[in-house]
């Protein structure tokens, strides 16, 4: 380990411990290697840019941030100064620059980061026209979450403009990334292992996942997104302020509720994630780190149960959780009945209920088609994205579900969104999962036996016939006896 250029060296949260053990299990998987893309269109100064990201690396101590792990238990290291990794592409010629930015997008987050070498970002703009960029931000999971996001980006344009201005930004100084670390080790976890041993007492095998099947040609990590139809949001929201529940609660609870007919269980657990970000630590919600955590919810699913009170109840449960969302996960599964070495949750849902987006009017180019790529350990995981719209997005291993696996889950939670807006008083029973192309094919298409039979004939004509046709195939199976048509037309001829 190099010791110059040292700013700092402090722990892991546990997060950051179970990220680092994954992405070393499988360092070219792009696990725990998120991807923020964006089009930039107008009079842009790539130069200015670069020197904004640099001045926000320079800023905050996670973005310069390398793990090591060579000794007693693995510790983050601060450099005092990193160089931003930045690539500049021309593609102003590129034929075919869609598949083209697919097929770099896939080979980016192939290769990964060195954890041990600060730091783990990079930034790549590529110029499609004059005045038309593409940009994506890489980083690794372990240093910054989702919740960073806008704060980054609000800093990038305060800075760019003030560069294009000649001016000196007026930015307050952040703070380090350490303090979360030392507030983590001053909570007491015994509470916490009281609530998470009581909330999964008796759970003991992991909820499969809802059509999983083993793929032999999967071609790893993919992503599937599906845009709830403007009238449906607003129902749902509508819905929501109406019970006073949360637009999460219902995600959550068509995440079960699934799950609960796939499995034909009625008590399931997938994991659900929590920003972390305490209200006891100052400025938290300004902050730049990973401060997320992946928990256990916990979910019992009675087919007599009405729609409200039971999603009232999934609520609270969530609620519950939120007192203790420090816990670390590995702690947790050890608390539990659910065998060592096997994941409690197969699957997880996220809520992105993030900052606003910043406003890029005064840039002098327009920011848009923002898009975001995470990619986790578990082989699904199901995305809800609140904006004018909801998107739903599937993030699924393809080894696991083909595309159109994935396509039909997401289909069937929006099938189950409707469903609770539609029928608020109905028992839990009586909310399909069917799709109205799913419900056509099983009522109806399948329904079609019509067939012209031939003129009236004796059974026993129609015995003969059949074993003209296919003497050997088996006519009559009795306990351990069987009777192919031709032996049974012989029995009946005697």
């Amino acid at each position: 380990m190099n010791l110059e250029n040292v700013e700092d060296l402090y722990p892991l949260s546990p997060v950051q411990q179970g990220m680092l053990f994954h992405s070393l299990a499988a360092p070219h998987s792009g696990v725990y290697i998120g991807q923020c893309t964006c089009k930039l269109q107008g009079t842009l100064e790539p130069e200015l840019l670069k020197r904004a990201w640099q001045t926000v690396i320079d800023r905050h101590t996670v973005l310069r941030t390398m793990f090591v792990w060579e000794l007693d238990e693995p510790l983050q290291l601060v450099r005092q100064q990193v160089e931003l990794p930045w690539h500049e592409e021309d593609w102003r010629d590129c034929p075919n620059p869609t598949a083209d930015w697919e097929d770099f997008l896939a080979r980016d987050r192939a290769k990964g980061f060195a954890l041990d070498a600060a730091p783990l970002t990079s930034i790549t703009l590529v110029r499609l026209a004059d005045d038309t960029y593409r940009l994506v931000w890489t980083c690794h999971h372990a240093i910054v979450d989702g919740w960073s996001t806008p704060a980054i980006w609000n800093e990038i344009y305060a800075i760019y403009t003030a560069f294009r201005d000649n001016r000196p930004h007026d930015l307050p100084e952040p703070k380090p990334y350490r303090d979360y670390i030392a507030w983590l080790q001053e909570q007491d976890d015994s509470l916490a292992r009281q609530f998470w041993t009581k909330a999964l007492d008796g759970f003991a095998e992991p909820t499969p996942l809802p059509g999983a099947r083993r793929i032999q040609d999967g071609a790893g990590v993919r992503w599937r997104s599906r845009y709830l139809p403007a009238d449906l949001f607003a129902s749902l929201q509508t819905f929501c302020r109406s019970h006073r529940l949360t637009l999460s609660t219902l995600v959550n609870g068509a995440w079960a509720l699934l799950l609960s007919r796939y499995s034909s269980a009625e008590d399931v657990v997938f994991g659900t994630v929590v920003s972390g970000r305490s209200a006891t630590i100052s400025d938290v919600e300004s902050r730049v780190g990973l401060f997320v955590n992946t928990l256990p919810m916990r979910v019992a699913i009675a087919e007599s149960d009405s729609l409200v009170p039971w999603l009232k109840s999934l609520q609270d449960r969530a609620l519950n959780i939120r007192n203790h969302e420090t816990t670390s996960l590995s702690d947790i599964q050890t608390w539990c009945e659910i065998p060592a070495g096997e994941n409690l949750f197969q699957s997880l849902v996220v809520f992105e209920n993030r900052p606003a987006a910043p406003h890029t009017h005064a840039l002098g180019f327009e920011v848009s088609d923002i898009d975001a790529r995470d990619q986790s350990n578990y082989p699904f995981v199901l995305l809800a994205i609140p904006g004018e719209i909801l998107e739903l997005k599937a993030i699924f291993d393809s080894h696991l579900f083909p595309d159109e696996a994935a396509e039909r889950i997401l289909e069937q939670v929006e099938t189950v969104l409707k469903g609770f807006v539609k029928s608020p008083q109905a028992e839990l029973a009586n909310i399909s999962l069917l799709t109205a192309s799913e419900r056509q094919l099983l009522l109806h298409d399948w329904n079609q036996t019509q067939a012209s039979l031939p003129e009236a004939k004796c059974i026993h004509h129609l015995i003969e016939a059949q074993a003209d046709r296919v003497p050997d195939a088996v006519a009559i199976a009795y306990e351990r006896q069987l009777l192919t048509y031709s032996e049974l037309d012989r029995r009946a001829n005697q």
